[in-house]
């Protein structure tokens, strides 16, 4: 089973610093409902997380252009990059993903994995601005071929799920799940 635990957002929107959704444990309740003053983000944070689903989903597609939309009441937010990070669980596994990006590119990109026996977060990949892939990333299948076959605009698990990776089939998993 694969559960969404908590999302964040970052200069999207309604939203310019990081915001946290957490949805807690849903095992108990079938229902997550949000609730607040008219113009207060409950729109825009649905909105963040279909464009999560849609990026991760589609952002290998050849006709892919970026769907940055920062916030613009803040004198410069409109060029600092967007960010949205997922914290989840699969086969009883933790994990927390998130990316990053800008109207041109993916500036960041990472996903880390706890450890069963330590607790400890290890990162399963990273990949920073200039398209670099951390040296252990390899490890997991998110070596160099697929590095080079991930245009900048593009999110590197996206290219992964190409070449079914097994890291990568768990976030589509949980796009499914959501």
């Amino acid at each position: 089973m694969t559960q969404l635990l908590s999302y964040e957002i970052e200069n999207y929107r309604s939203f310019y610093t990081r915001q946290l959704l957490s949805l807690g444990n849903t095992e108990d309740r079938s229902v997550t409902a949000l609730f607040g003053a008219n113009s207060g983000g409950k729109s825009n944070t649905a909105k963040a997380l279909l464009l999560i689903q849609t990026m991760i989903s589609n952002s290998a597609a050849a006709n892919w252009t970026l769907p940055y939309q920062p916030f613009l009441l803040k004198d410069g937010a409109d060029g600092e990059p967007t960010f949205f990070k997922l914290s989840f669980i699969a086969d009883e596994q933790y994990y927390t993903y998130e990316f990053g990006y800008d109207s041109e590119s993916i500036v960041f990109e990472e996903l880390k994995e706890q450890s069963r026996n330590t607790r400890k977060m290890k990162t399963v990949f990273s990949r920073s601005s200039d398209g670099t892939i951390n040296s252990s990333a390899v490890k997991s299948g998110f070596g160099a071929s697929v590095a080079k076959k991930t245009r900048k605009e593009t999110l590197l698990i996206t290219k992964a799920r190409e070449d079914n990776n097994e890291y990568a089939n768990t976030v589509f998993e949980l796009m499914d799940s959501i």
